[in-house]
């Protein structure tokens, strides 16, 4: 590895270079595996960790990082292959807040939209000249793109108030993995 006042050769990095090296392939069959696991079992819980009947709560978290390669001959002295995979399943729990749009916003309603100081934020037409607002805050659903009224489907509803005037973190969720 080269990490600083390496020669031309190896171009411009911000970084480093690595350098590998490979040998050709070898008739006998050789391979090797390996995991990486983290669980809660060998865990200490965390300073600001929940405290449940007199002891502190270890989160229960599940991290492996697992993989193997091979190689070996297809043709005597010839030809030859290697293969290798490394795959990650993770389930750390963790909470997600999000901003999402509200049911007047969903159907152009815009009414209610707010800035911090409490003023309902304008919604303007963008054929009108003097660029007037839309009456009433609403965009007209004539006026809507399709797309639009597709995409927002796929947002989940709000599932809370919002923590402040302009409605941020309407949405909670506990996740309990991230895949696995």
């Amino acid at each position: 590895m080269l990490a600083n006042n390496y020669s031309a050769e190896y171009g411009g990095s911000a970084g480093g270079v690595v350098i590998e090296i490979t040998k050709s392939g070898t008739n006998q069959l050789h391979g090797a595996a390996y995991e990486y696991l983290w669980n809660d079992a060998m865990d200490a819980p965390g300073f600001f960790a929940p405290i449940l009947n007199g002891a502190k709560q270890t989160p229960k978290v599940g991290y492996n990082v697992f993989g193997g390669a091979a190689g070996g001959r297809i043709r005597r002295n010839k030809t030859f292959f290697f293969a290798a995979y490394e795959g990650t399943r993770r389930r750390i729990p963790s909470a997600t807040a999000l901003t999402i749009p509200t049911g007047l916003k969903r159907v152009g309603d815009f009414s209610e939209t707010r800035n911090a100081a409490g003023r309902v934020i304008p919604i303007y037409d963008p054929n009108s000249t003097n660029r007037q607002p839309f009456p009433g805050n609403t965009i007209p659903t004539n006026r809507q793109d399709p797309v639009a009224v597709k995409v927002v489907d796929y947002f989940p509803h709000p599932n809370r108030i919002g923590d402040n005037l302009v409605g941020a973190n309407n949405f909670r969720e506990q996740l309990n993995c991230g895949h696995w």
